[in-house]
């Protein structure tokens, strides 16, 4: 016999499914719809890095349900710690945040651990438009034109601070590779050591290829710095400089290069806070990633001289959950090497 409780029971049980289900693509789309995401870019105005995001930021909405604005936002200082101190611990989690770290961010983690207020560990990662090649180069005009030379006399480096990759890249060449370089902090920032470079007052500077393919192409196709040494995970094509990971003699030495690694590995990411709805997490995340792989954004990245090279996201936080494994003994080791102690 037919009777109502059974069906004020399945009514109430479709009712509770429907209060736990995760939420729909159209939720999404209606609670972006209409609202702006900041995208914390964590270095100044001017660089690579500004060009990667102001790229990814002018193609992004057309990806994100509900088609937000999305408003650049610069927050330089403290070799990009304040940015991502900012994502971690300050930025609402409700996935209208996000931005670019530096790619040392983790690396200063590793390093400098009471020196940050975020777990990389906890961050999420959405993927990285392009890996970073490091070097370590100089003018045309220095008198070292090859590592030979630089190990059988003083190169003068030009660097920002003890904690930047452009001071502690050149210390580890000099452990490794036996290299005689004079590393000189204090610059500021990218021009500084460029100028500095040009008119003989160092020598040379690491750098980043993909910063100099955007920023200083003509110095590339006219030869007007020499690579001496490749420090990145990935051969720069057509680059006959000797890799440092090639020249490492022990286990030991290879993984502090690899700790290096970590840096160009993370590359031009983008990232957002932890504690991201899943929904909103997972929509941004399939939103850089189709942005990262869409042909009119790759056209004009071509068009930019912008390198893109895309990194899935569930690689990127393979690679930063990976870092944060290296052994203690590696970790002092490096910072002995390169003066942290």
């Amino acid at each position: 016999m037919f009777t109502a409780r059974p069906c004020l029971l399945a009514v109430a049980a479709a009712a509770v499914a429907a209060c736990a289900a995760p939420a729909t693509a159209d939720e999404v789309a209606e609670f972006y719809s209409g609202r702006t995401v900041t995208y914390i870019q964590a270095s100044s105005a001017g660089g690579g890095y500004a060009a990667y995001s102001r790229l990814i930021v002018q193609h992004l909405p057309r990806f994100i349900p509900g088609n937000p604005a999305v408003q650049l936002q610069f927050m330089q200082g403290a070799g990009g710690v304040k940015g991502a101190n900012f994502v971690y611990s300050v930025a609402p989690r409700d996935g209208l945040t996000i931005g670019m770290p530096l790619a040392a961010v983790v690396r200063y983690q590793i390093l400098l651990p009471d020196k940050v207020r975020y777990d990389a560990a906890k961050l999420n990662w959405f993927g990285s438009a392009s890996p970073l090649r490091s070097i370590i180069a100089v003018w045309n005009t220095a008198a070292a034109k090859s590592l030979a030379d630089a190990q059988a006399s003083e190169v003068i480096i030009g660097a920002t601070a003890k904690s930047a990759d452009n001071y502690q890249q050149p210390l580890l060449a000099n452990y490794i590779a036996g290299t005689k370089f004079k590393v000189v902090p204090g610059y500021k920032g990218s021009k500084g050591m460029d100028l500095a470079m040009q008119t003989g007052e160092t020598h040379g500077r690491m750098s980043y290829w993909e910063s100099w393919q955007v920023n200083r192409p003509d110095w590339i196709s006219d030869r007007r710095v020499i690579t001496l040494i490749q420090v990145g995970a990935r051969p720069i094509k057509g680059l006959d400089a000797p890799r440092m990971i090639d020249l490492a003699k022990t286990p030991e030495q290879r993984a502090m290069v690899r700790l290096q690694h970590v840096t160009g590995a993370i590359g031009r990411a983008v990232y957002g806070p932890p504690g991201i709805p899943e929904a909103r997490r997972a929509a941004l995340g399939k939103a850089v990633e189709a942005v990262l792989n869409d042909p009119a954004f790759q056209d004009e990245a071509r068009k930019r001289n912008v390198g893109i090279d895309p990194t899935p996201g569930t690689e990127l936080t393979q690679i930063v959950h990976d870092a944060l494994l290296i052994p203690q003994s590696v970790i002092a080791r490096y910072k002995q090497v390169v003066g942290m102690n």
